[in-house]
C-alpha cells in the first residue's frame, strides 16, 4: 500500500480503538464463558453434549469476534451491523419492560451495553484498522489464548474425577462429620430448580429408605448444616480438610474439593446445594468445589440438596480417606 492509498491517521486511530475493544470484549466473554462452562456445564454423560455446551457458553465471544472480523473487512457494513444490533437491544430490551417494574441496575447496564456497541459500530463505519491482516490475526488469536488459558485446569480437574456413580445411600466419615448421605431419588435429586421451602418439605416428608415421601411428615432425614457439607466435601476420593468459620462466614480446605462420588451426581447439572444454616434472611448454600455464600431461598436449575441422617448401627459405613497430608 502506497501512502497515497493509505487511510487518514484519524480513520487508522478510529478503527484500532474499536479492534482493541472488540478484542478486550471477546477476552472478557471467552474468560467468563470458558470459566462458567467447566463450573455449570460439562455434566453430560457424552462427550457430544458437553461439546455443544461449550458451544454456547463461547457463544458470545465467537459473536464478537465474528462480528468484528466483518466490520474489519467491511467497515461500513460491519459497523452498520453493530449500530443495528446495538439499538435492537435496546428496543428489545425496553419491550420486555413495559408493563412492568423497570430494574434499574439491570436496565442501566443494558443501556450501556447497547449505547456501546452503537459505539464501536460507528467506530468501524469511520475507522480503517491497518494493517488488516494484523488486526484480524489479533481478533481470533488473543480470545483464543484466553480460552485455553482458562480451559487448563478444569479440563485437567475433571478428567481427574475418580470414584463409581452411587445407587444407594452412604456413610461418609471424614474431618469430625460422621453421616448418613440419603440415596439418589426425591431425598437426593438429579434435577434442580428445587426451591428452599421445597427441599425443607421433601426431607421431612422422606422415608426411612430414603427411597419415597410419605403424605405425613417423618422427620427422619434433614438438610445438612454448611459445616457439615464443608467437613464431607472430597477431592479424588480423598477428604478436602474443609472447615468452617461461622464467625467469619468462611471455609477452607486443604485442597480445593471436586464434584464427585460418593457426594455428587457427576452426570447432573446440580453443583449448589441448600444447608440447614442460614444467615438472616438468607441461606447458606455449598458449591461443588466448596465455596459457601448466602442465597435467598428461590431455586435455580442448579441448586438441589441432599438429606443426611445420623447414622444408626445397622448402616453399613462407607470409609472416605482422610485429607492427604
Amino acid at each position: 500500500m502506497d501512502a497515497s492509498s493509505r487511510p487518514p491517521l484519524l480513520a487508522r486511530l478510529c478503527g484500532w480503538f474499536a479492534v482493541t475493544l472488540s478484542v478486550l470484549a471477546a477476552c472478557f466473554w471467552a474468560f467468563w464463558g470458558t470459566l462458567e462452562n467447566f463450573h455449570e456445564g460439562w455434566w453430560h454423560a457424552r462427550l457430544g453434549d458437553n461439546l455443544l455446551l461449550t458451544g454456547a457458553y463461547l457463544g458470545p465471544a465467537t459473536a464478537v469476534v465474528v462480528l468484528a472480523l466483518l466490520a474489519v473487512r467491511w467497515p461500513r457494513v460491519g459497523g452498520a451491523i453493530h449500530v443495528l444490533l446495538g439499538l435492537a437491544l435496546l428496543a428489545w430490551w425496553w419491550g420486555q419492560m413495559r408493563g412492568a417494574s423497570l430494574i434499574h441496575h439491570l436496565t442501566h447496564m443494558v443501556t450501556v451495553t447497547s449505547e456501546a456497541v452503537v459505539a464501536l459500530g460507528i467506530l468501524y463505519v469511520f475507522g480503517r484498522a491497518r494493517p488488516r491482516r494484523l488486526a484480524m490475526i489479533l481478533l481470533v488469536a488473543l480470545p483464543a489464548l484466553v480460552a485455553v488459558a482458562c480451559a487448563i485446569e478444569p479440563v485437567w480437574r475433571i478428567s481427574q474425577r475418580s470414584g463409581k456413580a452411587v445407587d444407594s445411600s452412604v456413610v461418609v466419615r471424614g474431618n469430625g462429620v460422621e453421616l448418613l448421605w440419603a440415596p439418589p431419588g426425591p431425598g437426593w435429586p438429579k434435577k434442580g430448580n428445587v426451591d428452599f421451602a421445597e427441599a425443607q418439605r421433601i426431607v421431612a416428608h422422606l422415608t426411612a429408605d430414603g427411597q419415597s415421601c410419605a403424605e405425613t411428615p417423618q422427620n427422619i432425614w434433614r438438610l445438612p448444616t454448611v459445616a457439615e457439607v464443608v467437613g464431607s466435601l472430597t477431592r479424588r476420593g480423598h477428604n478436602a480438610g474443609g472447615r468452617w468459620d461461622a464467625a467469619a462466614g468462611t471455609a477452607t480446605y486443604t485442597v480445593m474439593p471436586d464434584k464427585e462420588p460418593p457426594l455428587w451426581h457427576m452426570d447432573s447439572p446440580v453443583i449448589y446445594w441448600w444447608t440447614s444454616s442460614s444467615a438472616g434472611s438468607r441461606v447458606y448454600i455449598v458449591v461443588f468445589n466448596g465455596r459457601v455464600s448466602p442465597r435467598t431461598p428461590a431455586g435455580t436449575g442448579s441448586t438441589a440438596f441432599r438429606a443426611v441422617r445420623e447414622v444408626a448401627p445397622a448402616d453399613a459405613p462407607v470409609a472416605t480417606a482422610p485429607a492427604k497430608p
